[in-house]
């Protein structure tokens, strides 16, 4: 996923959860800036670095302030905090691959859907293909999205991961594109238990790290490639979460995805 890419992404989900909510002028606000994003043929990165975001149309202080957030830490605390204001059911239905708030909430208007093993249910039922926009394969592709979800949610001992957490720091140590390479998340808190590796690497040149990352030895699946974000699963499904940081954001994103997410949307 490239960077204007992700940006958008985050613009898009913040504008479907606004209109969720009934705040359609900052919904639509959102939307066409996330238009104009993707639109674009430089990328936000170097537009930010040049002073001009708020040139881009549609853009004005407050969503370049999100914009810029973005590219320091690939992901934006008011959209989390908008995630966690939708209902308990909603929010672990967007756990899934390709669900986002709107189809999130029509499952629950529409199907009295609440939990992923609802929709399971109704996807095996073939009931979600009475909805309007969904059909067959909507129902296969949420089913595969439910199975890769759940072999997602076993935690590993934290004792048991760390030397694959030296191993991975090393690796991608050795490359002259990163800069410095750092683990995030649970396993910098030294919790007891992680379910996933978190890995933050600062450099100037985002896609030769991702080629690195993805073509690890250990890994046996990659279920993402993007040049601010990459997941990779390696052996005993145990996943890793790449981001690469512009050195100058590296210090604030490291903090970021540090801090528990009860942290972070504070």
């Amino acid at each position: 996923m490239s960077v204007n890419a992700r940006v958008a992404e985050v613009l898009y989900e913040i504008g479907e959860i606004l209109t969720i909510k009934g705040d359609r002028f900052r919904s639509r606000a959102f939307n066409v800036a996330a238009q104009r994003v993707t639109a674009l043929t430089e990328n936000t990165d170097e537009i930010r670095a040049r002073g001009k975001l708020q040139e881009i149309p549609g853009v004005g202080k407050s969503i370049a302030g999100i914009i810029e957030e973005v590219l320091d830490t690939g992901g934006s605390r008011q959209l989390e905090e908008l995630r966690e204001s939708l209902p308990r059911g909603v929010r672990e239905l967007m756990e899934l691959e390709g669900v986002g708030p709107k189809t999130a909430m029509r499952l629950q208007r529409e199907l009295g859907i609440v939990s992923i093993d609802d929709l399971e249910a109704a996807a095996k039922a073939q009931r979600l293909r009475g909805l309007k926009g969904l059909g067959e394969k909507s129902e296969e592709n949420l089913l595969r999205a439910i199975e890769e979800h759940r072999m997602m949610q076993g935690r590993f001992l934290l004792g048991a991961v760390l030397p694959v957490i030296d191993d991975l720091v090393s690796y991608m140590s050795e490359s002259e594109a990163s800069l410095e390479v750092e683990v995030a998340g649970s396993a910098r808190r030294r919790r007891d238990t992680v379910g996933d590796i978190d890995l933050l690497v600062a450099s100037n040149e985002a896609e030769d790290v991702v080629k690195r990352f993805v073509s690890m030895p250990p890994v046996i699946r990659v279920l993402s490639e993007g040049v601010t974000k990459s997941t990779v699963v390696l052996e005993k499904n145990l996943q890793v979460d790449l981001r690469v940081i512009p050195p100058e954001g590296y210090g604030a994103a490291l903090q970021y995805f540090t801090g528990s997410k009860e942290h972070n949307v504070k």
